[in-house]
């Protein structure tokens, strides 16, 4: 008698990691979060992958638009609730009183071993020389690197904040460097002027070399050509902003995974009560990273830095064996 036995094995390559990215924007001029004196309100968002990670990944959360009124002490603070291979809890916490009319934010999900992410918080009592007083004021902090990450690029995002404009613009913004033997970060926070500032919550991500992943920072400054103060205020008014990127993102530009959020930001009002702040319509397109940004309605921009979080599109392959038979 013979038997004959079919051995399949199955093989699963994974080249580079994996990386998925979305938008939530669900506080968009909603009345029961807008116009509450009920203060500090929390709500969360469920947010689903749209294919599941092979093991629980990393979040990564900025802010790409924000729109609250100026003149008021204003609280915004994001946080991840429960993080699993399929999804994860997407948490706000308003502290007012100034009232946040818009918050789109940008979300980036990833397993990659060469990719560190820590959020880091800075309460009322670490931030001596933003909280009071008048002028450019800074604070300096250091944040350790993981040993494992080689070579590493660094970026920031801004989280979190709580600040008072005492009759003057908003003014923040945050800047991070390695040191000279890339073991730790300097993260640089600064405001200047009234702005007066309580809390910064800041997510570092540092890129080592084996991931496929790149970070940029930039900015803008307005002032050195008066480009808001001369337009229209009503509607949105942009500047575009761009950057060279490696050849390699450029095989299939509309399968790279694209992000970015706020790092910093000088602002004031003038028709209208409200400051707000964007970041859209992006793209990689020939060997450039073009981005058209601006603000809103009677806002006036001083500056703004934004940090950029690009990726390759991740390739599976798949190896089937079915041939080995044994009798």
């Amino acid at each position: 008698m013979h038997k004959t036995f079919h051995f399949v094995l199955f093989i699963v390559l994974t080249l580079g990691a994996e990386w998925q990215t979305g938008l939530d924007h669900v506080i968009k001029n909603q009345p029961q979060l807008t116009l509450t004196s009920n203060y500090p309100i929390h709500t969360q968002v469920e947010i689903l992958f749209d294919k599941q990670f092979s093991e629980v990944p990393e979040v990564l959360l900025m802010f790409e638009q924000v729109t609250f009124e100026s003149m008021l002490d204003v609280d915004i603070n994001l946080s991840l609730g429960q993080v699993t291979k399929s999804g994860f809890e997407l948490r706000y916490r308003l502290g007012g009183p100034a009232r946040v009319q818009q918050l789109k934010v940008r979300w980036v999900a990833f397993v990659d071993n060469n990719v560190q992410l820590t959020y880091r918080e800075f309460n009322f009592m670490q931030l001596r020389e933003l909280r009071q007083g008048f002028g450019v004021r800074e604070d300096a902090f250091t944040h350790p690197v993981n040993g494992n990450i080689q070579s590493p690029k660094v970026s920031a995002f801004l989280v979190g904040f709580k600040m008072n404009p005492e009759n003057g613009p908003y003014a923040l913004q945050i800047n991070c460097a390695l040191d000279p033997e890339m073991q730790n970060v300097n993260l640089n926070l600064k405001t200047k002027d009234t702005t007066h500032v309580r809390y910064v919550k800041v997510a570092v991500i540092l890129v080592g070399t084996g991931s496929k992943a790149i970070t940029k920072q930039g900015g803008i400054d307005s002032r050195g050509f008066n480009y808001f103060e001369e337009q229209s205020t009503t509607g949105i008014r942009r500047i575009d902003y761009k950057q060279n990127v490696p050849d390699t993102f450029l095989t299939a530009p509309q399968d790279n995974i694209l992000s970015q959020g706020l790092r910093g930001f000088e602002a004031n009002s003038t028709e209208s009560e409200l400051i707000s702040m964007s970041l859209d319509k992006y793209h990689v397109f020939d060997d450039n990273y073009e981005m058209n940004f601006g603000p809103l309605n009677g806002t006036l921009i001083y500056s703004l830095d934004f940090s950029i979080l690009l990726h390759e599109p991740t390739k599976i392959e798949k190896m089937t064996m079915s041939h080995l038979r044994r009798k």
